[in-house]
């Protein structure tokens, strides 16, 4: 398998869905791609599973929580080894959802990595690891190209993260620069 959709979401029953039909199914079932949707409740910490709050700086409507969405794209963006091309297998994961849930990060906000910026968003080849790049689906991003979709297929995949309410609370996209 050379390319692995992750998908953050409220709905992963959702999936694969379309993308289980036609060419992209057949690719699908082929396992040239692979489809994993992921429970963003999973994340949440306390006993409802709250993943939703109102807006930090105030506002009308309710946002996905920034602590719980960096526990799920940290989750999500754990380095793959590299494969170098085609071929490959399954991506084992040094831990799963509900471990990491029960064992959350200190600061499930602040940014990752010795610079404290984006270097664990990048791609590692030379340490034999890559990372898939994170893109949020919201109204205020910017448009996704036929450009960008060539450039991500050349890659070992990307996460998606599937806004719900009112969006995110903002705070997630400064600890964790989406694309």
């Amino acid at each position: 398998m050379t390319f692995q959709a992750q998908i953050i979401t409220l709905y992963p029953e959702m999936f694969p869905g379309p993308l289980g039909v036609s060419l992209a199914g057949r690719a699908l079932s082929e396992g040239k791609w692979a489809c994993n949707p992921i429970q963003l409740r999973d994340f949440a910490t306390d006993k409802h599973r709250t993943v939703d709050d109102t807006p930090a700086g105030g506002g009308a409507g309710m946002v996905l929580k920034a602590d719980v969405l960096a526990r799920a794209v940290d989750f999500a963006l754990a380095p793959l080894p590299f494969r170098g091309g085609a071929g490959g297998g399954d991506c084992p994961r040094a831990q799963t959802a509900s471990s990491l849930a029960h064992n959350p990060h200190p600061n499930p906000v602040a940014p990752r990595g010795p610079s404290g910026g984006r270097s664990s968003w990048s791609t590692r080849e030379g340490e034999g690891l890559q990372v898939r790049p994170i893109l949020a689906m919201t109204p205020r991003g910017k448009p996704i190209t036929q450009a960008r979709i060539r450039e991500l297929s050349q890659g070992p995949g990307v996460t998606i993260l599937c806004g719900r309410f009112e969006g995110f609370d903002e705070r997630i996209f400064e600890a964790r620069p989406a694309d």
